[in-house]
């Protein structure tokens, strides 16, 4: 131990303790003596063969130490009855600290009593040398750690009396993570944090504590203010992003409108092209008509010309009409032959030219 009462019974720490003089157990009010090594830092200790009614086992490793060492001689190692607590910050918050995961009963026997003396309990767990080791994964919001799960299961405190606290130095810095959701189980092997402090949010964390106040107030508040800047943050971008979308959608609907202008002038001129084609292909057969029948005019009045010049050639085309309607081939085609030597072209019917 590290605090202890001298002959006048004051209590004095261990830093003001001189080797030699006697002093007495703030417990049993045995003597004691101030034992110094080379191992272990200078702290007082029973005489052999003399037991104290203090049963407990406490940390006394050099974390705990720098921890008490920082606090006030009246706030450390208070007794209360049989047993010491570690750390009692203005009479309202009791401090133990631990390096290891210890057993159960232990655990909620040491509780119970800080709860039983003063109003509000916490654990501070020292895990640095875990998460130096692997042992541990701290993961932003939550911690696993293997043997964790007997010494919390069944948890028989409401969040508000009692603070679970781990402590993890990492690159000489130590975060502090306030345990959430204690009595409710996860899995065997994840703790849950509520939020990550450094150093000096942490004392302020527990001095709200000790001084009646919602330690989580402060941050309560600061993340409703955080809230209401990510809504109007996210209401901001919402209605940006619905500008953008609408914008979007009237550019989409323009260039869509362009497409279908220019799919309709394409049909349209499509449609004019195959129109013009279509009058194009109509006057070409009715020129077509007209110089066939300008032909044929002109070939009748050339062989009505004929006629006129040849009476012959009239006698003989009528001879030629008769022979085909009396089906007289023989005779047809050899005047026909003979038709053909003589003028040069095919005979036709003389009915077309009368």
């Amino acid at each position: 131990m590290y605090s202890a009462y001298d002959n006048e019974f004051k209590k004095i720490s261990i830093n003001d303790a001189v080797a030699g003089q006697t002093y007495f157990c703030p417990t049993c009010k045995k003597k004691l003596f101030v034992r110094v090594g080379e191992r272990k830092r200078p702290h007082f200790c029973h005489y052999r063969n003399e037991s104290c009614i203090d049963y407990w086992k406490y940390d006394e490793s050099e974390w705990s130490d720098k921890w008490k060492s920082s606090f006030s001689n009246d706030e450390v190692e208070i007794v209360h009855y049989e047993h010491h607590i570690d750390i009692e910050v203005k009479n309202n918050l009791g401090i133990m600290f631990s390096s290891t995961s210890m057993h159960r009963d232990t655990f909620i026997e040491k509780t119970n009593y800080m709860l039983s003396n003063i109003n509000n309990a916490m654990w501070l767990f020292n895990l640095t040398d875990l998460y130096k080791k692997g042992i541990i994964d701290p993961k932003r919001d939550r911690v696993i750690w293997r043997n964790i799960w007997k010494m919390f299961s069944d948890y028989p405190y409401v969040d508000r009396n009692v603070w679970i606290v781990i402590e993890i130095a990492v690159k000489g810095i130590s975060w502090f993570g306030i345990l959430k959701d204690i009595d409710r189980s996860y899995d065997e092997k994840t703790l849950y944090i509520r939020r990550w402090h450094k150093e000096e949010q942490f004392r302020q964390y527990f001095n709200d504590i000790a001084d009646k106040k919602d330690p989580e107030e402060p941050y309560v508040e600061e993340e409703e203010r955080q809230r209401k800047l990510k809504e109007e943050a996210d209401e901001k971008a919402r209605v940006e992003r619905e500008k953008q979308e609408t914008a979007e959608k009237r550019r989409l609907e323009e260039l869509e409108r362009q497409r279908k202008e220019e799919r309709e002038a394409l049909l349209k001129k499509q449609q004019e092209d195959k129109e013009k084609e279509a009058a194009l292909l109509q006057k070409q057969k009715e020129d077509a008509e007209k110089e066939a029948i300008k032909q044929e005019e002109a070939k009748r009045n050339y062989v009505l010309q004929c006629y006129a010049n040849d009476p012959g050639m009239k006698q003989m085309s009528d001879k030629l009409s008769k022979l085909e309607k009396l089906g007289r081939i023989w005779e047809f085609s050899h005047l026909a032959d003979e038709w053909n030597k003589k003028y040069g072209f095919p005979w036709l019917y003389s009915e077309f030219y009368h």
